[in-house]
């Protein structure tokens, strides 16, 4: 095999392993610090205990190295927390939207 084919097919296994993962770990890690510390804050014990599973599973894909998940699923967290504050979707407001079509949205 020669050294031009090696560089591409290490340069084809970096990328799919980049695509696998997607993120890095500091993408992930401060989403979940957040939820953590705000998860204690809502008073409902059945949504307590969902995000809480949320962040969970947030938790073992940070394991397994897949970051990219690890940052939704600790997201979705966050979001369902916004949501149990009175707060709808507060992290996905889009501020470029005009507020007649945020009625409509919602």
């Amino acid at each position: 095999m020669s050294p031009a084919t090696l560089a591409g097919a290490q340069d084809y296994y970096e990328r799919r392993d980049l695509d696998r993962r997607g993120a890095y770990e500091s993408d992930c890690v401060p989403l979940l610090r957040e939820a953590r510390a705000r998860v204690g804050r809502v008073e409902n014990d059945d949504a307590r205990d969902q995000i809480q599973d949320t962040i969970s599973r947030a938790e073992r894909e940070r394991r397994a190295r897949d970051y990219r998940s690890c940052a939704n699923l600790a997201e979705v967290a966050l979001n369902q927390i916004d949501r149990n504050e009175g707060r709808r979707d507060k992290r996905n407001d889009n501020p470029l939207i005009p507020d007649i079509l945020k009625d409509r949205r919602r």
